[in-house]
């Protein structure tokens, strides 16, 4: 089943159906729902905290100001927090559903698979709080930096917000193919490489040059992540082209990920998993 427009006019009740769930889970025990909300306001910018330590005590870090960096650690935050608010319950980390058999759960389901993976995520209550850290945290850096909000601006901040998105969940679909033939470990594999690409992808990543530099925006993309939009957003460099770079990155990724994912799901159609775990479920 393709992409129609009958497919695609389901897209806002869908997600206006995930809101309404999401709100009555968190109504259910608002107390809970708080302190888990709480946590994760602060453990995920805690990720890239030492970085901005270090840069507020040195006067910023290489090029990067002490307030540049701020921004880079509000940015990558709000990167996370819109995976967390949009694709939870194992949609970004779809190795875990790959490796504990649980992909079946969204094959039976009476419509295309590409719409149950981009609504069926959507908790922007109970997974929202990153989200609103990140962009407090990148409005405090952008009084700071004194920044235009221009139209211009905004357009490519916007489509390098989104295209940072979309370079993790494109990252973490094609790792997560390994599960296709290797449940448990292409999960760890997978759950490896988000955490490496949130670590890295807050810290300014000028000045690594060589294999390892060209292999963090290339196969190994933390550095698109955060450090080469922001670096363009707020004028670390001043390469006309840096904004469209990340975009650029985005739409290749995706386009390798898609066929290659299909590719495992052929398989997975034909041999199943062998294992199967009730583990994070949504029931």
């Amino acid at each position: 089943m393709g992409v129609g427009l009958s497919h695609l006019s389901r897209v806002p009740a869908r997600l206006a159906l995930g809101f309404r769930m999401d709100l009555a889970f968190v109504l259910r025990s608002p107390a809970l729902t708080i302190y888990y909300l709480a946590i994760d306001a602060l453990l995920i910018p805690a990720v890239g905290g030492a970085t901005f330590l270090l840069a507020e005590r040195l006067a910023g870090i290489g090029p990067w100001s002490d307030w540049q960096v701020l921004f880079l650690l509000g940015y990558a935050t709000t990167v996370e927090g819109i995976l967390s608010a949009a694709f939870t319950y194992n949609v970004s980390h779809i190795s875990r559903r790959i490796g504990r058999g649980q992909f079946d759960h969204l094959l039976v389901q009476p419509q295309p698979l590409w719409l149950t993976l981009v609504t069926e995520g959507f908790a922007p209550i109970s997974g929202g709080a990153a989200l609103v850290t990140g962009i407090s945290i990148m409005a405090w850096a952008w009084t700071g930096l004194g920044l235009p909000l221009t139209i211009p601006w905004i357009a490519a901040f916007t489509v390098n917000l989104v295209s940072s998105v979309c370079v993790v969940l494109s990252t973490m679909f094609l790792w997560s193919v390994v599960a296709f033939w290797a449940p448990v470990a292409g999960e760890e594999i997978s759950m490896n490489v988000h955490d490496a690409l949130g670590s890295l992808g807050t810290f300014p990543l000028d000045g690594i040059g060589g294999a390892i530099g060209v292999g963090l925006v290339t196969v190994f993309p933390a550095g698109l992540v955060a450090w080469m939009p922001v670096r363009a957003l707020v004028g670390v460099t001043t390469d006309p082209w840096g904004c469209l770079l990340t975009p650029a990155a985005a739409a290749l990724i995706f386009t390798i990920a898609v066929p290659t994912f299909a590719c495992g799901l052929r398989r997975y159609r034909q041999t199943g998993s062998s294992r199967y775990s009730t583990f994070g479920h949504r029931r």
